[in-house]
């Protein structure tokens, strides 16, 4: 149960400031959304094996994907997190300002009981740690190319986030979002996982948007239809398939419609 699921919202907040609270919860809720879209559809765009299916062409898209939307999820969870205002003087939304506003917000009977649950909300040690790399990935090679960490790989790779980080940095987000909602966990019904999102078009089945992106991109690839088309070539191209190569191929042979291929020889060891 989150800091304050316990109270009725009417019983937090005097009515002009229910309207903003609603407000603002909205706005934070919408960015956690598009966390929560970017770390599961870069989760999928990581499975696929682009290394194996595609050609050169195609893998520039998709390491723009890959790129883009890693960005996006360390950008909003690193804002949501981050207390720092900017260079101007703005305000920025968050979770620290969305505290202070509660507190200053709710009514004058619940004020202290209010600000003793909300102390509770706090980042626990090992997501202080993630949210420091999503930081300095933000500082240092988002919003600006810093030589140092641009040019090192050693400093590139202290500050990228793996894709469970960014997972386990969403749902310590989502999880004190949950702690600012008054009443039932959230205070509206927005909350939503990306691969239960309704089906669009026709023909797609139970496939995710980016499951359907992925197919068609690997039934066009030029790898999964040289046998047909180019199948001297594919003699020579898949005389170093490993196993595990092999049946990562057919498996996909088969996903898009097609026969699996056999191969002649022995797979290298």
């Amino acid at each position: 149960m989150g800091a304050l699921s316990e109270y009725r919202i009417e019983d937090v907040f005097p009515d002009h400031a229910v309207v903003k609270y609603t407000a603002r919860m909205n706005d934070l809720n919408l960015e956690l959304r598009d966390a929560n879209t970017s770390v599961r559809v870069l989760k999928e765009v990581l499975a696929f094996p682009d290394d194996l299916l595609l050609d050169d062409g195609h893998r520039v898209v998709l390491n723009l994907i890959k790129r883009n939307f890693a960005s996006n999820a360390v950008v909003v969870l690193a804002n949501f997190f981050d207390r720092a205002d900017d260079s101007r003087g703005n305000d920025n939304l968050n979770l620290a300002w969305m505290k202070e506003w509660i507190e200053k917000a709710c009514r004058d009977e619940v004020r202290e009981e209010v600000r003793q649950r909300l102390s509770s909300l706090a980042p626990n040690s090992g997501t202080r740690k993630l949210l420091e790399k999503a930081k300095r990935t933000r500082n240092k090679l988002i919003a600006h190319l810093d030589l140092k960490h641009a040019l090192s790989p050693q400093q590139r790779s202290k500050a990228l986030l793996r894709i469970d980080e960014l997972a386990q940095l969403f749902e310590a987000a989502n999880e004190l979002f949950d702690g600012l909602c008054v009443g039932h966990g959230r205070t509206m019904d927005y909350s939503y996982a990306y691969s239960s999102l309704p089906e669009r078009g026709s023909g797609k089945g139970q496939r995710s948007d980016v499951e359907w992106m992925l197919d068609l991109m690997a039934a066009d690839s030029s790898v999964i239809n040289m046998p047909e088309k180019q199948p001297e070539l594919w003699r020579l191209h898949a005389r170093h398939f490993t196993a595990e190569q092999r049946a990562t191929f057919n498996e996909w042979r088969r996903r898009v419609g097609k026969s699996e291929v056999t191969f002649g020889t022995e797979p290298p060891g």
